[in-house]
């Protein structure tokens, strides 16, 4: 289960007021929800999934909005980094809708990055503060990124070579077969201070591997993703092949 989730969505739908729309051509598939806990005020949409940029339109408390995807962005009221993307081409913030989440995505809509995550529902420790260090009995802590990248190798039948268990730090990490080209199912490792990631390193699990040069990857606590929100979250972002410092293959 997720740690934060909200009320369900009023029976009574007031339609909001937007904007031109930004999108041309087809309108991906939407779900529809509504505009909450804004005290009566509604809330802006904007061009972009961050509270500077440009307002777009403007919805009502209760305001039908149908959402196409969910994506990262700046951190509003210090709850939630995740935005939405409405099928007209603008983003809200998720601290206002009636999605079933508040701080992660909601398992029922998509990444606006193009994949939907199988892993992180069934992740079994998605709910820590992130202030809050409790072991996850595989010699991680809950919520960390080796946690979750130790559990999805696991989760896929395999197991580290040099321990069942423990690899310590993620920039110490080792595998059966080190790579510079990434396949789905390796571990992304990046080490100390390198390209985004803290002293410790990072690793994070390749759920996709794309023909242009990037990749999918899904991963908890990569801090910058969360404009200076405090840690163990749940993320997943599309990055260059070349962003990691190398891949681990179990």
């Amino acid at each position: 289960m997720f740690a934060n989730v909200r009320a369900k969505a009023r029976t009574v739908v007031v339609i909001g007021t937007i904007g031109t729309a930004l999108l041309v051509g087809p309108v991906a598939s939407a779900t529809t929800y509504q505009i909450t806990g804004t005290s009566g005020a509604g809330v802006n949409a904007r061009s972009a999934p961050s509270t500077s940029a440009s307002i777009v339109g403007h919805y009502a408390e209760g305001a039908a909005i149908d959402i196409t995807c969910q994506t990262n962005g700046s951190v509003v009221n210090g709850a939630t980094w995740v935005w939405d993307k409405l099928s007209n081409g603008s983003y809200v913030s998720d601290y206002y809708t009636t999605t079933p989440t508040l701080d992660n995505f909601s398992i029922n809509l998509p990444n606006c990055a193009g994949t939907q995550s199988e892993l992180n529902p069934a992740y079994p420790w998605p709910g820590v503060g992130p202030s809050t260090y409790i072991a996850d009995g595989y010699g991680y802590y809950e919520g960390e990124c080796t946690s979750f990248a130790a559990w999805a190798v696991r989760n896929d039948g395999l197991h580290h070579v040099s321990s069942s268990s423990w690899l310590g730090n993620a920039n110490t990490w080792s595998a059966a077969k080190v790579e510079s080209s990434p396949h789905v199912g390796d571990i992304a490792q990046w080490y100390g201070n390198v390209n985004g990631a803290g002293s410790g390193g990072h690793v994070a699990y390749v759920s996709e591997v794309y023909g242009d040069g990037t990749i999918q990857v899904e991963e908890y606590n990569w801090l910058s993703s969360y404009n200076g929100y405090t840690g163990h979250r749940y993320n997943t972002r599309r990055i260059s092949v070349g962003a990691p410092s190398r891949y681990l293959q179990f």
